[in-house]
């Protein structure tokens, strides 16, 4: 929470700490050894050679590359594309936890949460007639389960080297670009097809948010952890609102009750 100029407070919504860590890694584009020197020993090519080979990769890919500072590590380790892959693998896996809680969220009409509506992408089941499948978040889940798979054999191609050489480079190239292709486009159709679309079934947030037996946590400050577990579980008992036990058992006056318990208000960041 910031305040501007005029000492209006504003939300700043944070960078997450995975998009940090990867646009580190993005800013150290570290090369790996080039096939022409002797086991990265420098022997049979120049520094001229090397770094005139960087200036037209660097030309080509518009990416800050770098040269190892260390080639016999660069050709000993393929713990670059490892790290680069771990990245990945955890992108996938924060992904896969949206499409998840999208997939519970939607869920319904009539069984589950239904909170929330996600676009339909195709007719439905050929089955049950009316039914939509959550088919873009489905399609991240097996996205990331593939870039999660494609990082466990990056990773067993990367320690399987001998010495100087590693025979699985082409594993590692071919799993590491897969990945690469196929978050980057899973991402653009998430957003477009799915996360973009969506919309909030506004009457069922609400009649959740009221009843949750959660909102008698604001009821702490003023009467105490035992007693609002007492409201919270005579509520769930009764099916009952947080707010309408408080008022018959007159805990708190009507309007100190409105204030504490209103949902709008318990969401709010307080300083």
């Amino acid at each position: 929470m910031r305040k501007n100029k005029k000492g209006e407070r504003k939300l700043i919504k944070p960078k997450s700490l995975l998009l940090t860590r990867i646009d580190e890694k993005g800013e150290n584009h570290d090369m790996p050894r080039i096939e022409k020197d002797f086991f990265g020993t420098g022997v049979n090519a120049s520094l001229k050679y090397m770094f005139k080979v960087i200036e037209l990769l660097r030309d080509f890919t518009k990416i800050g590359l770098a040269r190892s500072d260390y080639l016999m590590d660069a050709t000993q380790n393929a713990d670059v594309f490892v790290e680069c892959s771990g990245l990945l693998k955890a992108l996938a896996v924060n992904l896969s936890k949206i499409a998840n809680d999208l997939r519970l969220l939607s869920s319904g009409p009539n069984t589950g949460l239904n909170e929330i509506n996600l676009p339909a992408a195709q007719a439905g089941s050929s089955i049950m007639p009316g039914k939509v499948n959550p088919v873009i978040p489905e399609l991240i889940n097996t996205i990331s389960f593939q870039v999660m798979s494609n990082d466990v054999a990056i990773t067993l191609a990367a320690q399987a080297g001998q010495l100087e050489l590693n025979a699985f480079l082409p594993l590692i190239a071919n799993n590491l670009l897969e990945s690469l292709k196929i978050l980057k486009n899973g991402i653009r159709i998430f957003r477009k097809q799915c996360i973009d679309g969506i919309t909030a079934n506004k009457e069922r947030c609400l009649e959740f948010a009221k009843k949750t037996p959660s909102i008698a946590a604001a009821l702490i400050d003023k009467i105490g952890y035992d007693k609002a577990s007492e409201i919270a579980k005579k509520a769930i008992a009764e099916n009952k609102e947080i707010i309408e036990v408080v008022k018959e058992l007159k805990i708190l006056n009507e309007n100190e009750a409105e204030a504490l318990l209103n949902p709008f208000e318990f969401v709010k960041f307080k300083e």
